[in-house]
């Protein structure tokens, strides 16, 4: 995994005004409506809550309570994850995450599906007895339903 080319952010090059700009493009550039404000702009805000006040920071920001909130508890569960995601049976090393490839897929098997007959009749029989049966049918096997029905008026 590199590493080289991340800029780590610095509380001494954070400015209201610089992180109002990224806070402003992230809101200009997401995907979907409901999206929560990435972990990297929350810890540029809270950053600075130690050059501002909190009032100044929401009103400039345009934050609500409730929104930093939310990020506090976001920015505290990452950070409790960060410190768990350790291997139990070694030297507390981070684990190196990698990506993972793309799953092979092959097709099925191809069987076409088996037609019906399209030929429909609709047939009413009388038996001597009087029983009524109406047939509405698609099959081939015609002759053997017939047989059936008058074998029982015997």
């Amino acid at each position: 995994m590199q590493k080289d080319n991340v800029t780590p952010i610095k509380s001494k090059d954070l400015s209201l005004e610089g992180v109002k700009e990224r806070l402003n493009h992230w809101r200009t550039s997401k995907k979907r409506a409901n999206e929560g404000i990435p972990l990297s702009l929350w810890k540029q805000i809270f950053a600075l809550l130690g050059k501002h006040t909190e009032t100044e920071i929401r009103s400039v920001l345009r934050l609500t309570p409730t929104q930093l909130e939310r990020g506090s508890a976001l920015l505290e569960e990452a950070e409790q994850l960060t410190q768990t995601s350790v291997l139990p049976s070694t030297n507390q090393e981070p684990i190196d995450f990698c990506e993972v490839q793309e799953k092979v897929t092959y097709p099925l098997a191809y069987k076409p599906a088996e037609a019906f007959a399209t030929n429909t009749c609709v047939v009413e029989l009388y038996r001597p007895d009087g029983m009524l049966m109406k047939i509405h049918i698609c099959t081939d096997r015609f002759e053997e339903l017939l047989h059936a029905f008058y074998k029982g008026s015997q």
